[in-house]
């Protein structure tokens, strides 16, 4: 490489029709932790403890809202040895595992296409649950990071 440039290009969104059928691209949907107050604060990606419960709230475009989500696919790529995983929906406040089990040492996906679990909330959000355990079988505090978590979504709007 001799040398580089930074190229924008402003994107607009443009609001497709009602009845529409989308695809919000896993670049297209941010994510912060959430708490039982509502509040959202960042997520914690990295660390050396267990994580037993991280709500997780994915924001939907604004020019896709209202969404009758249809599915999503969770794409993970987490470094943590010795350590087992769990992403899923919430339903009545409780996690309904999509994946459960070792973390793969490559990325991974994983798709949640239960209704009840893809409904959005007034501010066009959805919940997932991230879960990690404590190091078995490994030392004490090994670190873990989260290299990589994004959603994409499948769904049709709705009308206005």
């Amino acid at each position: 490489v001799v040398g580089g440039a930074l190229l924008a290009v402003p994107v607009e969104f443009e609001r497709p029709a009602p009845g529409s059928r989308v695809l919000v691209p896993r670049g297209l949907v941010p994510f912060r932790r959430w708490s039982a107050d509502g509040k959202t604060r960042p997520a914690v990606t990295a660390g050396t403890s267990a994580v037993p419960d991280m709500r997780l709230w994915f924001q939907l475009p604004a020019s896709v809202l209202p969404l009758e989500v249809e599915r999503v696919t969770v794409f993970a790529h987490v470094r943590a040895p010795f350590r087992r995983a769990t992403i899923g929906g919430v339903r009545d406040g409780a996690t309904v595992p999509a994946f459960a089990g070792p973390v793969p040492v490559e990325p991974f996906r994983t798709e949640i296409t239960d209704p009840a679990l893809l409904r959005p909330d007034a501010d066009g959000g959805l919940l997932l649950d991230f879960k990690l355990s404590a190091a078995e079988g490994g030392p004490d505090g090994t670190p873990w990071k989260i290299e990589a978590l994004a959603l994409e979504v499948v769904g049709r709007t709705g009308g206005k």
